[in-house]
């Protein structure tokens, strides 16, 4: 029998959150085939279908919506053991993300999960109106990740 890991715990929080499972391959970095293909196999691994998939996107099946309320528990625990096995061992010094955006209603949105998601983060924003003035300072290395809309 395989093993359910970590990141197929991600990968169904990112379809779920995503709506679709084209739009959580983007967001993820990875093709749509593989995407679905890991989705297949973790499926496999739970007993059944999480998602349905249709033409309005990804929805999750009962048995999705119990496993996202699960895997949001075991992620926050595995997040709470990486920080405080990081501040038991001295090591809890913060990773600074320089974050530059242009005005937008949903940076505060982004940031919160950004938070959730990775809580050991020291993010720093930079709010600029002009979106090449952004680039300049990413390719400058002035900032580490520019958000924009799409």
């Amino acid at each position: 029998m395989a093993e359910l890991e970590f990141r197929h715990l991600r990968v169904v929080r990112a379809v779920a959150e995503a709506g679709s499972v084209n739009r959580a391959a983007t967001q993820l970095g990875i093709s749509q085939p593989g995407l679905t293909a890991q989705l297949k196999r973790i499926e496999r691994v739970l007993g059944g279908e999480l998602f349905k998939r249709g033409p309005d996107g990804a929805q999750p099946t009962a048995l999705g919506s119990f496993v996202l309320n699960r895997a949001d528990a075991v992620l926050a625990d595995l997040r709470a053991l990486v920080v405080n096995a990081r501040q038991r061992s001295g090591a809890d010094q913060r990773t600074l993300l320089r974050v530059g955006s242009i005005p937008l209603t949903m940076l505060g949105r982004f940031l919160r999960h950004l938070h959730l998601a990775a809580p050991e983060l020291d993010v720093r924003t930079c709010v600029e109106p002009s979106g090449s003035v952004l680039l300049k300072l990413l390719a400058t290395k002035r900032i580490d990740l520019k958000v924009v809309p799409y």
